[in-house]
């Protein structure tokens, strides 16, 4: 695979109810910080899997609480989509915008 784009980067996900931060030193890892909404303050470093897939990449990743994410990404259009498994097993998806911090 390719470089994965935003390494090196700090990236602003917008998925409606919060905005999230995601920080990438490697392709290996990703620090995320909940920057707004219900859970804001929330941060952890997560272990990523990077796949090149079409025109983006879908990348994946499993938080101390068990929360389960999938992220379609293609940082070229800035969009991306989110499935997130929840602890309780509930399943939600996002759809948004997302651009580098500046």
């Amino acid at each position: 695979m390719s470089k994965y784009p935003p390494t090196g980067e700090s990236w602003i996900f917008d998925i409606g109810p919060a905005q999230i931060l995601h920080q990438y030193n490697c392709d290996k890892s990703m620090h995320y910080q909940i920057l707004s909404g219900e859970f804001a303050g929330l941060e952890e470093t997560v272990a990523i899997e990077v796949i090149k897939a079409g025109g983006g990449y879908l990348v994946s990743w499993q938080e101390a609480n068990k929360t389960t994410v999938v992220h379609w990404e293609d940082f070229g259009q800035g969009v991306f989509k989110s499935f997130v498994t929840l602890p309780d097993l509930n399943f939600v998806h996002f759809t948004g915008k997302m651009w580098r911090e500046a």
